[in-house]
């Protein structure tokens, strides 16, 4: 969902999959894609990912907006010893890691 090409992806889903049934009452959703299932929507396997990738970035960029641009705030919260936001992935495994915030 972070790829520049999801939104269209997504549009042209819904034009041939969700426009047809946009009247029937007994539609109460649609997924558009092979949507992730809810024990992996977390930071972590976003954080994961191939190293610049779109998930990524965007993962690091929400624990920068979080923390406000403070690594010391993260590694005080997570209890890891990253240098730098991006560094972070570094860190997942490590051992005090505070599962809870992530």
């Amino acid at each position: 969902m972070y790829s520049s090409a999801w939104p269209e992806q997504a549009r042209a889903i819904a034009a041939a999959a969700v426009a047809p049934r946009a009247n029937d009452p007994f539609l109460l959703g649609w997924q558009l894609d092979n949507e992730p299932n809810w024990e992996t929507i977390a930071l972590t396997p976003y954080l994961q990912r191939t190293t610049g990738s779109p998930g990524q970035q965007a993962s690091v960029a929400y624990l920068e907006r979080v923390y406000k641009d403070d690594i010391k705030s993260l590694n005080a919260a997570w209890d890891i010893e990253a240098s730098s936001f991006t560094d972070v992935v570094n860190h997942l495994s490590d051992k005090g890691l505070n599962h809870a915030n992530f």
